[in-house]
């Protein structure tokens, strides 16, 4: 497997690489809070987007928005630079979730309940949101 080195206690490279061109960026401060997240939750992460090359961030957003994605794609996503990951929403993550990212020192953080996941990232100034009602079960299984 390509990029299948260890960065962390509890990642592998290839978990942050651009699916279509297997190509990796990653801050080592993200690394970092990542693992420090990891380490409080005491439970796995599941990386489902790291790095992306701008084709591969451009395609999502087309698969989501069509012909007129470009009106709703970011053009300077954290993603891009290797200083973001979106990480699967689990039943068995605390409820105050952003609390504990914040304590990571994480301080992008959109917590997305109507798509089950959670995005974070290292930028420079504060950025804290909620998409959804936590209420309604949108999260991964866990497992």
């Amino acid at each position: 497997m390509i990029n299948k080195i260890k960065v962390a206690k509890n990642f592998y490279l290839s978990e942050f690489q651009s699916p279509d061109t297997k190509t990796v960026m990653i801050e080592p401060e993200l690394l970092k809070k990542l693992q420090d997240l990891r380490d409080m939750l005491k439970e796995p992460i599941t990386i489902t987007s790291g790095y992306r090359t701008i084709e591969h961030h451009e395609a999502i957003y087309k698969r989501i928005y069509g012909e007129n994605y470009w009106q709703y794609c970011p053009r300077k996503s954290y993603h891009l630079s290797g200083q973001a990951v979106d990480i699967l929403l689990s039943k068995r993550y605390p409820k105050n979730l952003k609390e504990w990212a914040l304590s990571a020192g994480f301080r992008g953080i959109i917590l997305n309940y109507e798509k089950g996941y959670l995005h974070l990232d290292i930028r420079p100034v504060s950025y804290i949101t909620q998409i959804g009602d936590p209420t309604e079960d949108r999260t991964g299984s866990g497992s």
